[in-house]
């Protein structure tokens, strides 16, 4: 059951009308529906967005994937695993990877043509690590899995400026 609460004040508001027309649209979301879709100006048709994203919280490691899973990029899939180190953080990237693959296929009932994948940039150094440690393993396993290889373009964000 859907359920949306307000006050008796906000009820009185004089902006009633448009703080009714809000929790409509909330109450619509709650209910799985797409409010607005934004149109790309190029064609993605069977494309895959990922992102990967890492922070740590009450001591621990986790390491986070969003993905979209359809044409219009309004459907989410989204997981974390906490890891320990940077071993266990390629494998546990490469396992949230599949999953997200597993889901945008289990949704459009096909692999994606083609997946980008965001992640925090890496020092120099460390490119060769990720090569080795998160690439070349995930290619294997996907191959494996999904009897072809899988397309994907890996973008890496820096996201710290000085």
């Amino acid at each position: 059951m859907t359920t949306q609460v307000l006050t008796e004040a906000k009820l009185k508001h004089k902006n009633a009308q448009s703080i009714l027309t809000k929790v409509l649209l909330q109450i619509l979301a709650k209910r799985g529906n797409t409010l607005w879709i934004s149109t790309p100006t190029c064609s993605v048709s069977n494309t895959m967005l990922v992102g990967f994203d890492t922070c740590k919280i009450g001591g621990k490691t986790i390491i986070s994937i969003a993905a979209f899973i359809n044409s219009t990029f309004s459907s989410i899939f989204t997981q974390r695993e906490v890891y320990v180190s940077a071993d266990d953080k390629y494998q546990k990237m490469i396992n949230l990877y599949l999953l997200a693959l597993k889901a945008y296929n289990k949704r459009n009932q096909r692999m994606p043509n083609n997946t980008i994948v965001f992640q925090n940039s890496c020092a120099g150094d460390q490119n060769k690590l990720f090569f080795d440690n998160f690439v070349v393993p995930f290619n294997q396993l996907a191959k494996e899995a999904y009897k072809q290889n899988i397309h994907w373009m890996l973008i890496s964000v820096n996201g710290k400026t000085n």
